[in-house]
């Protein structure tokens, strides 16, 4: 399409296009206005021979109607109430992106950051004066942040956020943890469901090439021999790096066409090493029972995984 076209040429053009989008979501309530009935068009005496300021001028000069106190309160609170929302960085706009099973996607926010979605992926973003929050509510994303050092870009992702200024760097949001992996600069990484200013000065930072995964039982810190582990994803290619099989089908499962699961819960204890193409999803079964002891059961509605 040729508006694809266009937003592709120059990424100006998306930012533009998301902030028009912000305005107009944020106004979205506003009624539509009410015309003059043809009625009231009959009684105008207005012919246009003078300016119109010269022809109410006689009949508005020195009264002032009783309704306009009230009114000019009115926009006072409302100019009150906007210079508050600028100050105190409350109560944004929230834009919700998502993706469809099976689909990534690529957005640019209104910063000029840029990310990539995983499939079946969703998060909201809400942009003020004073920060920049993205919640991941789940899926995968990865961020390519653009530098502002008055308003910090911070991802929470349930009991993980992630604080980052200027950086490239991936979230993956699963059932029971949350795996934060660095390709450029560094960020912070805080634990807990309300990170407070204790847990935020005990938290070191994460720096390009580390990764951490932010459980219940607490958080783990690994290296990244491959970045394919943390990104391949953007191109088709699931990697995995000694991961049980459980969190495997976390991420396998928003590209596949059927559920896949384990019959027993110890075969999600396998610990899995390998890459998954998303458009071979079969092939990688099919490994799977080279490798382990494990047989592919498929109906019309689902795949199992069981003992052999």
């Amino acid at each position: 399409m040729e508006w694809q076209r266009l937003m592709a040429t120059d990424p100006q053009f998306a930012v533009a296009y998301a902030r028009i989008e912000e305005v107009w979501n944020a106004f979205g309530g506003i009624s539509e206005p009410t015309f003059m009935s043809s009625d009231a068009e009959k009684r105008d005496r207005y012919d246009g021979s003078i300016p119109v300021s010269r022809w109410l001028a006689p009949k508005s000069a020195w009264r002032i109607p009783k309704q306009y106190p009230a009114l000019l309160a009115a926009s006072l609170a409302c100019l009150a109430i906007a210079a508050y929302w600028v100050i105190s960085g409350i109560s944004a706009p929230v834009r919700i992106l998502q993706t469809a099973a099976g689909q990534n996607q690529a957005f640019i926010l209104t910063d000029g950051s840029r990310l990539n979605l995983g499939a079946d992926t969703r998060i909201e973003v809400r942009f003020n004066a004073t920060s920049r929050q993205i919640n991941l509510a789940q899926g995968e994303a990865f961020f390519v942040v653009a530098k502002d050092h008055a308003r910090p870009f911070t991802v929470r992702a349930g009991d993980a956020s992630v604080t980052a200024v200027g950086t490239q760097f991936s979230v993956n949001r699963g059932a029971s943890q949350v795996v934060v992996a660095v390709i450029e600069g560094q960020v912070l990484v805080t634990s807990g469901a309300a990170p407070d200013i204790q847990s935020a000065a005990e938290a070191r930072p994460l720096a390009a090439g580390e990764q951490v995964l932010v459980a219940t039982s607490g958080k783990t810190r690994g290296t990244l021999n491959h970045v394919t582990v943390a990104i391949g994803w953007q191109e088709g290619r699931l990697a995995f790096q000694s991961e049980p099989l459980s969190r495997v089908l976390q991420d396998v499962n928003r590209y596949a066409s059927k559920p896949i699961s384990v019959d027993d819960p110890s075969l999600g204890d396998l610990m899995v090493t390998g890459t998954a193409s998303r458009d071979d999803l079969g092939g990688w079964l099919e490994s799977l029972e080279r490798v382990f002891p494990v047989r592919i059961v498929e109906d019309q509605q689902h795949i199992t995984i069981r003992s052999r």
